[in-house]
């Protein structure tokens, strides 16, 4: 692959070349420990420290460009003329900025100056190196010649974000395709994503990756144009659905520019597997829309209790009668009790890690908190949930209580197939009937009911996000019965 890479630098329009600042790296680390003043200060005063640094640093590769703008032949001749430089003020005092950053840990760095020819020409320069991580293994150099090259200046910060991604990324697929749409470069990334090797996919069309006719054709167009006006840019971006050598069909986002090499145009593609971005923007939407519904119950519900208390108190102005205080007490503690839900919710749809628990702890905490009522309970299984799963049944029993006015509840874990059922039967009201349907539904309420309507919600919510489900039935003679289907640790 590092071949290959090198081959990429000399398609490369600009000066690029490659070092190593690792042992730099180090060095800065050691003279951090015994210097009390920035490392700034301390090489303004010391050259010989300075020059030890960059006697440090290796070259490893240059491009043909960035040899004939330094006239060097190679590396050992670039990294000499480098050296010979700081003995000129404004590169050693470039340099020193270069150091300073490696020592803050910053991966990138760009600076302007001017650059004096032989013949008295005076080049504008911009200079910027990104480093692939901070070990400083493996930097990216670049050279603009600015007063030659206006006509890239809008492109170069998305060229160069394109060639770390093409130079410093291993995760991203990097596919050349010629005039014919055939496959002529094919990195180890690729490999990795789509499952071909090497020899299996070089020589073969493009749409062999490609779900859809459309997106073939998309791709197809753009090049084909490119091929007909050669001032025209590429530069697309776009997403497709692609296939992997296992008939999988996933979601990429390609990058698509054209280069030209040995006197044939060629278009360069980088490929990313956006599989989990595109689940990650699928939870956001669902998160958003959670909190959006959170957010509306609480107003509507919060404004409502809020309206009747004013009613009580200006009530209890003219006629002084006791009752209202109790009323007004209710109204406080059903709008208390409505933010404790809503934030039980929002915690439950931001929670991400499963954990075991065991039902007998589950159990003992009901058995601990509902004391004023019979809490039976069987049967200790593991099961995967988080947090909130003591939040579904203080959710559960707390509508058997409050709402079905039951004095008893029996609980019971066993385990069927590869799941744990776990029974919460209350001997309370029981749910009105043609409702069963509609009892998990976000904001439903019985007409009775001045509640949020959450609290099942959450229960089902909660049973979703951790691969399970709940059912609910009746109990005989009268009350409920809710089944809770959970993942069983094995």
């Amino acid at each position: 692959m590092q071949d290959d890479l090198y081959k990429i630098l000399e398609l490369v329009p600009i000066c690029v070349w490659i070092g190593d600042a690792s042992e730099i790296k180090n060095y800065l680390e050691e003279l951090k420990s015994g210097n009390s003043i920035s490392l700034e200060k301390y090489f303004q005063k010391n050259f010989a420290e300075v020059k030890k640094c960059a006697l440090k640093i290796k070259i490893l590769r240059i491009n043909q460009k960035a040899k004939d703008f330094h006239q060097v032949r190679n590396e050992r001749e670039l990294f000499n003329l480098l050296i010979d430089r700081l003995s000129t003020s404004i590169y050693y005092e470039t340099f020193i900025k270069q150091l300073s950053a490696i020592a803050k840990g910053e991966l990138s760095f760009s600076n302007d100056f001017t650059k004096t020819k032989e013949n008295g020409e005076i080049l504008s320069v911009h200079f910027n190196w990104i480093a692939e991580d901070e070990t400083y293994q493996k930097i990216l150099f670049t050279l603009i010649d600015n007063s030659k090259q206006k006509k890239y200046e809008k492109a170069l910060i998305s060229s160069e974000k394109r060639f770390r991604k093409i130079t410093l990324s291993a995760n991203d697929a990097i596919i050349m395709i010629d005039k014919n749409c055939e496959i002529t470069f094919w990195n180890d990334a690729a490999e990795l994503i789509f499952g071909y090797k090497n020899e299996e996919i070089l020589g073969k069309n493009i749409r062999k990756l490609i779900v859809n006719t459309a997106d073939h054709e998309k791709l197809k167009e753009h090049f084909q144009n490119k091929l007909k006006d050669r001032a025209a840019q590429i530069n697309r971006t776009f997403e497709i659905k692609a296939r992997k050598k296992d008939k999988t069909k996933f979601p990429v986002e390609v990058s698509i520019n054209s280069l030209e090499f040995q006197d044939d145009w060629y278009a360069l593609a980088i490929v990313r597997d956006i599989t989990i971005r595109k689940k990650q923007e699928i939870e956001l939407r669902r998160h958003k829309s959670e909190i959006s519904a959170i957010n509306r119950i609480l107003r509507h519900d919060l404004m409502n209790n809020l309206s009747s208390i004013q009613s009580l108190v200006d009530l209890y102005r003219e006629d002084r009668h006791d009752d209202r205080l109790d009323k007004i007490i209710n109204y406080i503690d059903r709008s208390s009790d409505l933010i404790s839900k809503m934030r039980e919710h929002e915690k439950m749809i931001t929670s991400k890690n499963l954990s075991v628990y065991e039902t007998k702890n589950i159990f003992r905490y009901l058995q601990k908190n509902y004391q004023n009522i019979e809490i039976n309970a069987q049967g200790n299984e593991k099961v995967f949930a988080d947090e909130a799963i003591y939040s579904v049944f203080d959710n559960l029993i707390n509508n058997a209580v409050v709402h079905g006015k039951t004095s008893r509840i029996d609980l019971n874990a066993t385990i069927k197939n590869d799941l744990c059922e776990i029974e919460v039967k209350d001997f309370g009201k029981g749910i009105r009937q043609n409702v069963e349907n509609l009892i998990f539904t976000k904001g439903f309420t019985t007409n009775s009911s001045q509640h949020s309507g959450m609290g099942l919600h959450i229960v089902d919510s909660a049973l979703d996000r951790w691969g399970g489900f709940v059912l609910v039935d009746e109990n005989q003679p009268h009350g409920a019965i809710f089944r809770l289907f959970l993942n069983k640790v094995r």
